[in-house]
């Protein structure tokens, strides 16, 4: 039990804490499944999913219920889509609310069926939010109690990322959009740039590759040409490294 504590409404209140029991079986809610009419869908049921993360995140949550203020220690769920509210929790603090009828079962991993005993709008509060309605689903289950993907973000627990997409894009369209990146040779600007081998490399010497007589010309062609746009320069000395011309 904890001391006396400061309403939103400047009021004083006892607060309490909602703790699950020690040495109890552990149900967790894997599915709610809701019963419709066949003429309204063709399959008897739907499902929803309640609990399917295995990553644990609590967070403390202030509860109103009949005018009695209490601290649940809720698990944040963002892969459920419905609040849950184990019955134990009410009976701990003495409420006993009026519960709402609901056509929700749930389901336990193994196929186990639990039915609710209600629904309940609950006033809920943060350090950053004061007084947020959400419903809760009562089970009588010794279960942790489950903040799901909509109550985190009504109390503003989580917030929602927008994914970005990226739209498809033909080459043409992409060399028309970067039309500088493709234009010219290019060049590193100011002091020629000196490429470091790795400290095992070690040197190879190629033979010259032999060029058919039809090919010579256009290949005296484009390496006059490399070499007076300074890509390539002539080398009148031994040389460590050295490797064939290929020719596309």
């Amino acid at each position: 039990m904890c001391g006396p504590s400061l309403t939103p409404g400047n009021h004083y209140f006892q607060t309490q804490s909602a703790t699950v029991p020690e040495n109890e079986l552990e149900i967790y809610i894997d599915s709610v499944t809701e019963k419709v009419q066949e003429n309204e869908l063709n399959s008897d049921s739907m499902n929803m999913n309640v609990e399917i993360v295995s990553e644990t995140w609590y967070k403390s949550v202030t509860l109103n219920v009949n005018d009695k203020y209490f601290e649940v220690d809720f698990k944040l769920d963002t892969g459920a889509e419905v609040n849950i509210l184990p019955l134990y929790v009410l009976n701990i603090v003495k409420v006993k609310p009026k519960l709402s009828e609901t056509n929700l079962s749930l389901t336990a991993y193994g196929n186990f069926k639990l039915k609710p005993e209600g629904t309940i709008i609950i006033n809920c509060s943060t350090s950053k939010l004061k007084n947020i309605p959400l419903q809760f689903y009562v089970v009588n289950v010794k279960s942790k109690p489950i903040l799901g993907l909509k109550g985190c973000l009504e109390l503003k627990l989580i917030e929602r990322i927008d994914a970005i997409e990226c739209s498809k894009i033909s080459k043409n369209e992409l060399i028309k959009q970067y039309k500088y990146v493709f234009t010219g040779t290019g060049e590193f600007p100011d002091e020629p740039y000196h490429i470091t081998l790795k400290d095992n490399a070690i040197p190879v010497i190629h033979p010259p590759r032999r060029v058919p007589q039809a090919l010579q010309p256009k290949l005296k062609e484009t390496l006059d040409k490399l070499e007076k746009e300074k890509i390539v320069s002539k080398v009148n000395k031994p040389t460590e490294i050295g490797y064939k011309v290929w020719l596309l």
